[in-house]
């Protein structure tokens, strides 16, 4: 069974209501829980969550989905912080062991931390 884990992250302000990225979100999750061989879960972001639950999200799925916004050419603030909050809680747990780098050198390999995982994030 693929296990499909899927973002909503249109974040909800003033006058933005992220009916658009609900909208694809909710035929996105439609689309595989209609179809048989994929497990499907699902985050909004401006829903309370938990880091460790998220992170192990990440860890558990097969195919990570995320609808967003683009803000001023960058992620909705909501949305990095996810980010920020569920990457620190996944360090070392399955996410990344480490950015890559070491004592020995540590202007090299930054960034390659997630490659020694086993997972086909590089």
């Amino acid at each position: 069974m693929k296990k499909i884990f899927v973002i909503n992250s249109g974040q909800i302000f003033c006058h933005s209501g992220g009916r658009f990225n609900t909208t694809i979100t909710s035929l996105t999750i439609d689309y595989f829980t209609n179809k048989e061989g994929y497990e499907v879960r699902l985050t909004n972001i401006n829903e309370e969550y938990d880091p460790e639950e998220e992170a192990e999200n990440f860890t558990w799925a097969d195919v990570i989905i995320y609808h967003t916004p683009v803000w001023w050419f960058q992620l909705p603030h909501g949305f990095k912080k996810y980010i920020d909050e569920v990457f620190t809680a996944g360090h070392q747990k399955g996410i990344y062991p480490s950015d890559g780098r070491s004592a020995d050198n540590p202007a090299v390999n930054y960034g390659t931390g997630a490659c020694s995982m086993g997972r086909n994030i590089c």
